[in-house]
């Protein structure tokens, strides 16, 4: 009866704490990055580049100033995307600045978003973008401000690749130019 009522108590403990996101990590480099293949039968290469330069060139502005490689088999890309972080003592958006490397085979592209950078350094942005247990706070309030800004930017990376996955399926898919939303 004890060890059940010790059990119970520890409960809202255990509930408490949370699984945090991750991103793989270049042993190489030490950094974040985010990647996957993509599977496109019947597609060619050429088909597969023109699709995601269609979408870069019109998903972002001065698109010709942010791709820094544009072949064949690969566009390399320069860009950010603007993080909003809300919780009780924040409410801010940050630029989380990004290259992104596309390679395109005949049925198949990879992408990989790294170089991640946020553009302002303040209190709250996970500089290093260590991991909370990693750190030393003053209190919870502090751990927990942290907490949320390490997780909307390791959400924000995610979905940087997944932007792009989406953006060139609605491209293949559309009759006409994707034009930006």
């Amino acid at each position: 009866m004890k060890k059940l009522l010790f059990l119970l108590f520890l409960l809202p403990y255990g509930l408490y704490a949370q699984e945090l996101p991750s991103l793989p990590t270049d042993a190489t480099t030490g950094k974040f990055f985010v990647t996957e293949t993509v599977e496109v039968p019947g597609l060619s290469q050429k088909d597969l580049h023109d699709k995601a330069q269609e979408y870069l060139t019109k998903s972002y502005k001065a698109p010709a100033s942010t791709i820094q490689e544009d072949a064949a088999e690969k566009i390399v890309f320069q860009g950010f995307k603007k993080l909003t972080i809300k919780d009780e003592k924040i409410n801010t958006t940050y630029p989380l600045h990004f290259v992104l490397t596309v390679t395109f085979n005949d049925g198949s592209y990879q992408y990989k978003v790294t170089d991640f950078s946020p553009d302002k350094i303040n209190y709250y942005t996970p500089q290093s973008l260590k991991h909370p247990d990693q750190l030393k706070f003053k209190n919870k309030k502090e751990k927990q401000a942290y907490t949320t800004v390490y997780i909307t930017y390791l959400e924000g990376m995610k979905g940087i690749g997944k932007d792009l996955q989406t953006g060139i399926k609605r491209s293949l898919l559309a009759k006409t130019p994707v034009k930006r939303r």
